[in-house]
């Protein structure tokens, strides 16, 4: 049986169309190889990599926001994270057709995206938050990003499991928009004034990542 014009028609738009959502996807992938959140280290990390791999899951004690008897916070009042953006560019110096001796492979990252899902009180979303960092076609550059400031409003004895949905923006030394795809940071935080020590001479910054806070009352006596 022949085939009618309109079959003809929507079977010819149908190829069209599965060809063109294939060439969407080849380059979607091709372009999140070139600009990525690799993985996360703890901000204060002298290395920037991601030898240890993964995105890293800390904690972070609210409790610290409090004063101590000596007018000091009892330890960190907020949690940050380090972002390890990575590049697959390829240096356009490296290329024949390359005349004018200008690198237009280099990524600036000039911001990020961050919005929050928890299973305590709601933490508003960073949109548009500005940072700076050059990355280099092939390397490596980290960014601190602060995750949360202050107090979330758990009570006492509280705590929060929180996801943190990132993306990171930036433009190429050669005029070209880049975006990082969506990465999954998990952390928790808790209110918890009693996990607290005197000694200050302790591992790690007071109230982050498992560090006990600085005891709010009772050290001066000690």
């Amino acid at each position: 049986m022949a085939w009618s014009l309109w079959t003809k028609r929507l079977v010819g738009t149908s190829v069209f169309g599965l060809a063109a959502l294939t060439v969407l996807a080849s380059s979607c992938a091709e372009a999140e190889a070139r600009f990525f959140i690799e993985c996360t280290q703890a901000p204060d990390g002298e290395d920037c990599g991601c030898d240890a791999g993964g995105l890293s899951e800390g904690s972070y004690n609210t409790a610290g926001c409090t004063a101590t008897e000596t007018g000091e916070l009892a330890g960190a009042c907020g949690y940050s994270v380090s972002v390890v953006f990575s590049s697959g560019m390829t240096a356009s110096l490296e290329s024949p057709a390359n005349l004018n001796g200008v690198e237009t492979g280099t990524i600036i990252i000039d911001s990020v995206d961050i919005s929050f899902e928890s299973t305590g009180p709601a933490i508003d979303s960073l949109t548009g938050l500005a940072v700076f960092a050059p990355l280099t076609p092939g390397g490596s550059a980290c960014v601190e990003i602060g995750m949360v400031v202050g107090d979330i409003g758990l009570a006492a004895g509280e705590y929060a499991n929180v996801i943190a949905t990132v993306k990171g923006y930036g433009r190429t030394t050669g005029g070209l928009e880049v975006e990082t795809p969506e990465v999954f940071i998990p952390f928790t935080v808790y209110n918890e004034p009693s996990f607290c020590s005197c000694d200050s001479t302790g591992d790690g910054t007071p109230g982050l990542n498992g560090a006990p806070i600085t005891c709010i009352t009772g050290c001066e006596t000690i």
